[in-house]
């Protein structure tokens, strides 16, 4: 190598390594964001005394220095004076696990001028009070470990691990967390607001926000996180399952924002006053909304509560709107009064013992289904559907109008209209046959007037009515009208379904299709006794048990019936074309339709030749023998 050569290599060596010291000096000082230099550190990973200044690279931090903790280890920093601590920023290393530990008996308190960082595991053993100007934050990217009571008088953000494992937190500035924050049981955090994007919150304690809360992701488990006369905020493409409790006295839990498809949220009663929830404008139920202890839901004036997922009340509740819903609305313990209108075109469900109330009801499609005795739609005037299925067991409330279906019964049962009922020529009345008994078939019970017209559909199934059986299907005050069609009368081959009309209701009976005959005779005959030839239907298996022949179509009397099948019948006297009637009966006493069957006599007489000519009296041709020849 040329000495030139050799003095060049010898430069950048010396660079290089020159460089190098300078970047190790750097990270020793570096800060949270790796740019901020340390004015003092804790020069070793062994455990002292916060004001011993020997302890520190530059002396006890105060107002104006940037105190590091950086040393890898664990290691405890304790406060042995009766007087508060300070620095004008904190940064603890991701390779250091300190504890500050209060041995003065004084408690904790720690004031900040500017930032808080942890990037390592901070311990904080007699808990703390962490002071930062307003608007500072305490920022833990760490795992920051509580076994006691402390207080933060900034924000918390946390994108590490927060572990509440004995006391209470409070912090006296917004929560965010984006990775774990754990709550012990029997101990609270209190936070002025919370927001969540990710990760986890588990829940074994108390977890309450005083400010708003805004949940964006990630997962909320064991006990609630408590609304305390706060709002709710959700992102709108979340999913999964939450829960919130709601604490309030004369004023609401605010929700801003919709409920999106794929998200359960429940709002729990925290506070025992109800859960009363206020929207600004219209409310979007696109998810499930679960609200177990009821609920009273107010918008503005003019305001609509849209259900296109899951509404589920087990304790009823008041909507202060009106309700349009075209998903589910599950009304299973309780009242629900909608002081405004209700539009259905979903299903809507009320249990047993519970009443849906409204300032008016329509329904395009879909059904409402009232599941008990006790169940009640009361629409406030009129109960128009135009579409979809109203049924049930309960009672409906006020004018039906029914352009779509009225279904009763929950196979089968009685539907009770306290009102009127008028059904249009679009209208539909389902009604389904069981059994004889009154609780085997359906019934519309109407307590005023009943105006007919549209459809009456039967269904029979798993039943044959008998010939004499009677269903009386539609009672009223009065009745007008009647139905322009009726499907389903047909039972089995031989048994249909008639309705009988009275004025103050309808009903269904029984009748039994007669069994058929056909007659046929010989189409000439010489003599008054003919051959009789029956082919017979029974279509309701009965049996032929009678037959009887006759050449008057009139009806035959009782005596005229013959127990066995004829084979011929007796011609009264006379010639020419001759008619004959024939009836069968069957095992029920049921008599057919008559059938007519012709023949035509012919009587034979000796030819007379007075003429010099054969006269053939009858119509076969045979010889013709003149006298006095062969």
């Amino acid at each position: 190598m040329r000495c030139l050569d050799r003095f060049v290599w010898r430069r950048r060596v010396g660079l290089a390594a020159a460089l190098g010291l300078f970047g190790l000096l750097s990270v020793g000082l570096a800060g949270a964001s790796g740019s901020d230099p340390c004015d003092t550190a804790w020069k070793a990973p062994v455990s002292g005394d916060w004001s011993d200044g020997s302890k520190w690279t530059g002396g006890v931090p105060d107002a104006s220095k940037r105190a590091c903790f950086t040393e890898a280890g664990s290691y405890v920093v304790s406060k042995t004076t009766s007087a508060g601590i300070s620095a004008g920023s904190v940064y603890v290393g991701p390779l250091a696990s300190v504890a500050l530990s209060d041995v003065s008996g004084y408690g904790l308190g720690l004031t900040v001028a500017d930032d808080f960082t942890n990037a390592g595991t901070l311990d904080l053993p007699h808990g703390i009070s962490i002071t930062l100007p307003p608007g500072g934050t305490v920022h833990n990217t760490g795992t920051l470990h509580l076994p006691a009571s402390g207080t933060i008088n900034a924000n918390l953000d946390n994108s590490g691990i927060v572990q509440l494992v004995g006391g209470d937190l409070q912090v006296n500035g917004t929560t965010s967390n984006s990775d774990s924050i754990s709550v012990a049981g029997g101990s609270t955090l209190w936070t002025a607001g919370f927001s969540q994007t990710a990760g986890t919150v588990d829940n074994a304690g108390a977890f309450q926000s005083s400010g708003p809360v805004t949940y964006n992701g990630g997962t909320l488990s064991g006990h609630d996180v408590v609304l305390y006369h706060t709002s709710l905020t959700l992102s709108p493409d979340l999913s999964g399952t939450v829960a919130f409790g709601c604490v309030r006295s004369t004023d609401t839990c605010p929700l801003l924002s919709n409920i999106p498809h794929g998200l359960s949220l429940t709002i729990n009663d925290a506070s025992g006053y109800g859960v009363v929830v206020s929207a600004s404008d219209g409310l979007t139920v696109a998810g499930t909304f679960h609200l177990p202890a009821g609920i009273t839901l107010t918008l503005p004036p003019g305001g609509t509560v849209h259900i296109t997922g899951t509404l589920h009340l087990p304790a009823g509740g008041t909507i202060n709107a009106n309700l349009d819903n075209s998903g589910t609305i599950q009304l299973v313990g309780g009242d629900l009064q909608v002081n405004g209108t209700t539009t259905n075109s979903g299903s809507i469900s009320v249990a047993g013992g519970s009443t849906l109330s409204t300032v008016g009801f329509s329904q395009t499609a879909g059904t409402t289904i009232l599941q008990g005795s006790a169940s009640n739609l009361a629409g406030g005037g009129l109960v128009d559907i135009k579409g979809g299925t109203l049924g049930g067991i309960g009672t409906v409330s006020g004018t039906v109008h029914n352009g779509g279906t009225v279904s009763p019964g929950t196979s089968p049962g009685r539907l009770t209209i306290a009102g009127t009922y008028t059904q249009l020529a679009s209208g539909h009345l389902a009604i389904e046959v069981t059994g004889t008994a009154a609780s085997s078939f359906d019934r519309l019970a109407v307590t005023e007037t009943a105006t007919l017209d549209g459809t009456l559909a039967i269904t029979t199934s798993g039943f044959t009515p008998g010939p004499a059986d009677t269903f009386a299907f539609l009672t009223a005050d009065s009745r007008s009208g009647t139905f322009a069609a009726v499907t389903g009368t047909t039972i089995s081959p031989s048994r249909t379904y008639a309705i009988e009309y009275s004025a103050v209701g309808a009903g269904l009976h029984v009748v039994v299709l007669p069994p058929t005959v056909s007659l046929t005779l010989p189409p000439f005959t010489n003599s008054r006794t003919v051959t009789a030839t029956f082919a017979t239907t029974d279509l309701d298996d009965a049996g032929i048990v009678g037959w009887c022949l006759s050449e008057s179509e009139s009806n035959p009397p009782p005596d005229a019936w013959k127990d066995t099948k004829p084979l011929s019948f007796t011609l009264t006297a006379g010639d020419g074309t001759r008619s004959i009637y024939a009836w069968v009966r069957d095992g029920n006493g049921t008599v057919s339709a008559s059938d007519e069957a012709t023949t035509a006599i012919r009587r034979r007489s000796s030819p007379s030749s007075s003429s010099g000519r054969c006269e053939w009296r009858f119509q076969r041709r045979r010889p013709c023998v003149r006298s006095g020849t062969r």
